[in-house]
């Protein structure tokens, strides 16, 4: 009884009497088992030689997996509102390579992780079944790897990562809910106490940790602790100008980016404390259509809903070690990048030497090339250059006019 408690569904508490509850909730739990066993078994790459490398040493990864965060509610993106102030001094003093034009490959959770942390994406025509992840190279590398979770562990919306999740090392759930629902028990703070164990022990290896958040996913309100409320009330004219937005909506949104600014905060401040070579990687795994009130459902698809941050922090030894590297993402962050290529990303930001990778897809390689005509999302079915995304095209034409130097002309 005692566990059954522990994996309740709370959404059901208003319309069901708590005999009703306990059993419905065994229901759903066994039901979200035996889906997650299938997704296993339908895995059959168990005995493949991956074929990776990398030197021994105990360098220090990160990698956060942001939820429904849009770079355009950022003021390190250059939102209006001041959501991020500690990653704009971060930024400010030169501790952030940024990217401005990444975007998702599609704007649900599952088809955007299974291409983003597997060889399979949008190009190649992979299926996400047969394809080696970014944990099974990290396994045959010797890396020590954790997962560490604030989304539901067991449910229809999670199986496929999940499964990728249970190749880590140590999987550490902090959202003990099942099923098709966006419930949680904690913030996402406790993901960051979760890191601070890890980093205070010390690591006897090279160690991966990857932190997937709850983040800004709806409802909003309940991303961020109760007592922050940086925004409420009407929007300003002033920054927002005649609108018909719905002010609490975005209130609610834009207190949970101020949130998640002060969590990769101090996640980076956990990696920056430790002695020895790390770095810190954040991209989320899509957007949220926020003014439109849309969310990120596909079925109602706008390109906000594709408008992911992408950008990352290194130790002074890392760019150093790896100074190849470092200077490749550099030289690459003005260019697109959708977040089907993270796992080749991720190959050359731990130091992983293997065959399975595509150089022309890693941002930290000299042979880098995506061109807009290969830029897709939905999982290849709407091109990122279509004459309705204002987000390229903008950018496209404000790159034009600074080219011609004709900013100084336009108002």
């Amino acid at each position: 009884v005692v566990f059954l408690l522990v994996v309740v569904n709370l959404n059901l508490i208003e319309r069901l009497s708590i005999p009703s509850l306990i059993i419905n909730t065994k229901e759903v739990y066994a039901q979200e088992l035996e889906k997650f066993r299938k997704e296993l078994n339908k895995r059959k790459i168990g005995d493949v030689n991956f074929e990776a490398t990398k030197d021994e040493g105990k360098e220090l990864y990160v990698v956060i997996l942001g939820e429904s965060l849009n770079k355009n509610h950022m003021s390190l993106y250059g939102y209006q509102r001041n959501t991020t102030p500690l990653l704009d001094s971060i930024n400010k003093h030169g501790g952030l390579v940024k990217y401005n034009n990444a975007f998702s490959n599609h704007t649900h959770t599952i088809p955007v992780l299974t291409q983003a942390l597997t060889t399979a994406n949008q190009l190649n025509g992979e299926e996400y079944f047969t394809s080696i992840s970014i944990l099974d190279i990290m396994e045959g590398a010797d890396f020590d790897t954790y997962w560490i979770s604030n989304q539901v562990s067991y449910g229809e919306w999670d199986n496929p990562i999940s499964v990728l999740a249970d190749r880590a090392d140590r999987r550490i759930n902090i959202n003990t809910n099942v099923g098709t629902v966006t419930q949680t028990n904690f913030l996402d703070e406790r993901l960051v106490e979760e890191l601070s164990k890890i980093v205070d022990a010390g690591i006897d290896q090279n160690t991966v940790v990857f932190l997937h958040m709850m983040g800004n996913h709806g409802a909003y309100k309940n991303r961020y602790p109760k007592d922050l409320n940086s925004y409420s009330g009407k929007l300003p004219k002033g920054l927002f100008g005649e609108n018909n937005y719905w002010a609490k909506n975005v209130n609610e949104y834009d207190n949970s980016v101020v949130y998640q600014d002060q969590l990769v905060s101090d996640v980076i401040g956990l990696v920056n404390e430790f002695k020895g070579t790390s770095a810190c990687l954040y991209f989320s795994d899509h957007s949220e259509d926020v003014f439109a009130n849309k969310g990120h459902n596909a079925s109602g698809f706008t390109f906000a809903m594709t408008q992911i941050p992408l950008f990352a922090w290194f130790s002074e030894g890392y760019k150093s070690k790896y100074a190849t590297a470092y200077y490749n993402f550099n030289s690459n962050k003005e260019s697109l990048f959708s977040n089907d290529f993270i796992y080749e990303l991720l190959i050359d930001f731990v130091g992983i030497r293997t065959s399975h990778y595509d150089a022309e897809r890693s941002l930290m390689s000299s042979e880098y090339r995506l061109r807009d005509s290969d830029c897709f999302t939905l999982h290849g079915k709407l091109g990122y250059t279509d004459s309705k995304n204002i987000f390229y095209h903008q950018k496209k034409n404000l790159a034009t006019i600074d080219s011609l130097d004709l900013k100084s002309k336009i108002y």
